[in-house]
């Protein structure tokens, strides 16, 4: 048996018992209240001590107190009192006026002049004051003076009024509702169907509720199908409040998780594809370095010793072939230092204390302004200091170069997450273009006259083989962005 179905019979029984067990208090409630009413009229008849008007005057206010606290149990998240019932009890109790008046001051009910309903209650605008009062009400055949009494029926939302009276002489108006036989056990039926079909009208709702409740589980089977295909375009779940707030959270640490390993895996390949580059350029290059500069300076050194005029032409050219030497052998240092790098030795490492010095560097450069907002406390990562200062110092400078001379904010931010310290570095400069985000950690790739090429590469390899990550990117107010994920130092390491 499914979760969703499951569900759903365990609604409809519940509205089933709960049903049934309304539908038994309402009849008994019912059946206590209506031989209340009966025994209060009988009251009234046997009393002869005071006449019949007398007797009824002061029996008001209590069979309306009564009917009052009846409707008020039998409303049970109704929107509004029993009107039959209110009938029914009122003529059963002798009153000859009875009006239901709601909030607004409109006739719900009457049990004589049925054609009131829906308009303004006079009565209640007469007894403003909220007590029983001798007022002039239409009688049979002229207006007679009748006790009339205002009673609430309490409801912590709304309220509703009760105005109901006797005349004080005279005959009594005939009746328009005339509830024949009204007794605990007529009631008992309808009462027991009302029960019946709210059993049936929850169970309906709770197929609904079913299914309500179990489509976070549907969407989550099909973002993990998403996730297993791949499918970076699928709509995933977003954070919730409820009661599947963790599966979802949990679900988005998973899918981080995941993709922070997958950019790893994906570095190490491209690490060691590009180690291999730069021992094969570096074999390349170097060797006919020495004999081209032994050469050059053989020459410039003979061509000293004669032909003066062509001596500045010649020492010119030469200077020039040197400087492109000096060049390609710094290359291949950059390239060899990037292919030879030792391992990290990892220790514990506070991250924080790893940023300072470098962030300090760059703080009193220029105009270049840097803002630390670091994590009190400091945060515990396994690194080589040395080496991981070497991948901020590489991150700071693209930075700095970036601002120019008219300098500009380098702002650094720190955190834990999901089991990782992260490092946050923005800076206000022009940001990166969408060709540039695709090779910048390529080795041998720059921007700058200047530049090797290998500082992000360099960068990217350190934090790699701390079983980090970096990821490059744009800040949303412009600006580059670079955040670094170094593992958390295991607990008492």
């Amino acid at each position: 048996m499914t979760l969703r179905t499951r569900l759903a019979l365990t609604f409809f029984l519940t509205a089933l018992v709960t049903g049934a067990a309304v539908a038994w208090f309402g009849v008994s409630i019912a059946t206590r209240y209506v031989e209340k009413a009966e025994q209060a009229l009988a009251e009234v008849t046997e009393a002869s001590s005071r006449t019949r008007e007398v007797r009824r005057q002061e029996d008001v206010a209590e069979a309306l107190d009564g009917l009052a606290e009846l409707l008020a149990q039998k409303m049970d998240g109704a929107d509004s009192p029993d009107q039959g019932l209110a009938l029914g009890t009122a003529y059963l109790a002798g009153l000859d006026i009875l009006q239901l008046v709601d909030a607004e001051g409109a006739i719900l009910c009457s049990l004589h002049w049925p054609e009131q309903v829906g308009s303004k209650s006079m009565l209640l605008t007469e007894l403003s004051d909220g007590s029983g009062q001798l007022i002039r009400v239409p009688g049979p055949e002229s207006e007679d003076e009748a006790f009339v009494v205002p009673v609430s029926i309490p409801h912590p939302l709304t309220t509703w009024t009760l105005i109901g009276g006797v005349y004080t002489a005279g005959e009594e108006l005939p009746v328009v509702f005339t509830p024949h036989g009204v007794s605990g056990t007529s009631l008992a039926r309808p009462m027991l169907f009302a029960g019946l079909a709210f059993a049936l009208l929850a169970g309906l709702i709770g197929i609904l509720l079913a299914r309500i409740l179990t489509r976070p589980l549907d969407e989550m089977t099909r973002a993990l199908d998403a996730v297993a295909a791949g499918d970076e375009n699928h709509d995933y779940p977003q954070p919730r409040g409820d009661e599947f707030g963790p599966m979802v959270a949990s679900f988005s640490r998973m899918r981080s998780s995941l993709d922070r390993e997958q950019a790893r895996l994906q570095a190490v390949e491209r690490v060691a594809a590009w180690r291999e580059t730069a021992r094969r350029v570096a074999h390349e290059i170097k060797n006919p370095l020495v004999p081209i500069r032994l050469t050059m300076e053989n020459l410039i050194k003979a061509r000293r010793q004669g032909e003066d005029v062509f001596d500045p032409i010649f020492e010119e050219g030469a200077q020039a072939v040197l400087e492109e030497v000096g060049r390609l052998g710094r290359i291949v240092d950059a390239f060899s230092a990037y292919a030879q790098m030792p391992a990290p030795k990892l220790q514990p490492a506070d991250l924080d204390r790893i940023l300072n010095p470098v962030a300090a560097l760059f703080a009193g450069e220029g105009k270049v302004q840097v803002i630390r907002d670091l994590a009190s406390g400091g945060i515990p990562v396994a690194a080589d200091p040395d080496l991981l200062g070497q991948a901020f110092r590489n991150i700071l400078s693209n930075c700095r170069e970036a601002l120019g001379d008219g300098g500009g904010e380098i702002r650094i931010r720190t955190g834990v997450d999901q089991g990782y310290g992260v490092v946050e570095i923005t800076d206000s400069g022009p940001g990166f273009t969408d060709d540039v985000l695709e090779r910048l950690f390529d080795p041998y790739f720059t921007t700058r006259e200047e530049g090797t090429g290998l500082g992000m590469a360099i960068t990217q390899r350190i934090v790699t083989e701390h079983g980090g990550s970096v990821i490059a990117g744009n800040g949303p107010g412009g600006g580059a962005r670079f955040t670094v994920s170094i593992p958390l130092a295991a607990p008492g390491s």
